[in-house]
């Protein structure tokens, strides 16, 4: 598919197993791996689209088993995958050191034909949109999400979870203790989708490298 948007700023990005700092601006740094301990926790987290960008089929991440994953919310999202990505389990506080009220579009997006996703821990920001987005748009595939858990997932001030199941179709394999589906957001993505699809394929949109 043609880009649709301009490439998103991420502090941290994992693109088909390939790590790097500040993707998406024009001084992006190499990494040989991801910070230790695992912290993605930048100054000005807000400055960032994502502060945690998995996508292009990176798979076999298994983080948060032995020490703690610190995840900050980036203006979109605290963690965003993409793209195919597969087999990633991740337990972390998402939104880490956000002050009271502290919003981004989403705390997790996960899209894009992703699978075998689990995600736990605590959700300590605020999506403006939801706190979990399920099939977004995604410039780089058509697939569905499958194989969602967040079962492990619970909202810091005991809220429940938030989800926006973006697509006819989306589904979560196993929801949180306590969450909320958001009808008519979701209803509202689910129309969306097609329409942009439609333009894409149309040429009104796209282009956008």
């Amino acid at each position: 598919m043609s880009r649709t948007s301009n490439a998103d700023a991420n502090w941290f990005s994992i693109s088909a197993n390939t790590f790097q700092y500040f993707a998406g601006t024009d001084h992006p740094e190499p990494a040989d791996g991801p910070p230790s301990p695992l912290s993605f926790t930048p100054e000005n987290p807000q400055e960032w689209d994502s502060c945690l960008k998995i996508s292009n089929g990176t798979h076999d991440l298994w983080w948060g088993q032995r020490e703690p994953v610190l995840i900050a919310q980036g203006r979109e999202n605290a963690l965003d995958i993409n793209s195919m990505s597969h087999s990633i389990t991740i337990a972390a506080v998402f939104g880490w050191g956000a002050a009271p009220g502290c919003r981004g579009d989403n705390v997790i997006t996960i899209k894009g034909g992703s699978n075998d996703i689990r995600l736990s821990g605590y959700i300590r920001s605020t999506g403006n949109e939801a706190d979990v987005t399920l099939d977004a748009w995604s410039d780089q595939s058509s697939e569905l999400v499958s194989g969602v858990n967040l079962s492990g997932l619970v909202r810091e001030d005991g809220r429940p979870i938030t989800i926006i199941l973006g697509r006819f179709g989306s589904k979560v394999d196993s929801y949180p203790a306590r969450y909320k589906v958001l009808f008519w957001k979701s209803l509202g993505y689910k129309c969306y989708w097609p329409a942009k699809w439609v333009a894409v394929k149309l040429g009104l949109m796209g282009g956008k490298k």
